[in-house]
């Protein structure tokens, strides 16, 4: 009688957890993302690629430029220290590296600087939109060996 009664227990209880997960397992698929919805996040995922590139590209541009001027900083200061103030080629060489210096801090402030910040924006944003499109839902394998199959991404901008 006990053995009927564990075997009842354990057959009621299998029944009931098998029509919850088959009801889990239908809500799943109801709120899968689409094919063409799959295939948008490929894209998008190929593009947030290209803007990392792009990124690094202008963090690059940046990060030699501080290092360009800083060696530039440095060398005016080296030759503050030693050379003689009333020889004319020291002075013109340092008025040189001056013009120099102010030049290429004007054209880090004014393009060097924005240009690897926008990209930085624009990335963020990018990885953002993803975000909120591709990783609140799920995706059905097959869906996505769909979606992979056929998949044709637009040109980057």
């Amino acid at each position: 009688m006990i053995v009927n009664r564990n075997r009842l227990f354990f057959t009621a209880s299998l029944a009931l957890f098998l029509t919850v997960a088959a009801a889990q397992g239908r809500a799943l698929a109801a709120d899968a993302m689409t094919v063409d919805e799959i295939r948008d996040c490929m894209c998008r995922e190929q593009s947030l690629q290209t803007l990392r590139q792009e990124t690094g590209v202008q963090q690059t541009r940046y990060n030699d430029s501080r290092a360009q001027l800083q060696s530039l900083e440095t060398q005016i200061a080296n030759m503050r220290k030693t050379m003689n103030p009333s020889d004319d080629t020291s002075v013109q060489i340092l008025a040189e590296m001056i013009r120099q210096r102010d030049t290429l801090t004007n054209q880090i402030r004014t393009t060097v600087y924005p240009q690897a910040q926008g990209a930085v924006t624009k990335l963020n944003a990018a990885v953002a939109e993803y975000n909120q499109r591709c990783t609140q839902r799920p995706m059905l394998k097959t869906d996505v060996d769909n979606a992979s199959k056929s998949l044709s991404c637009p040109s980057a901008q």
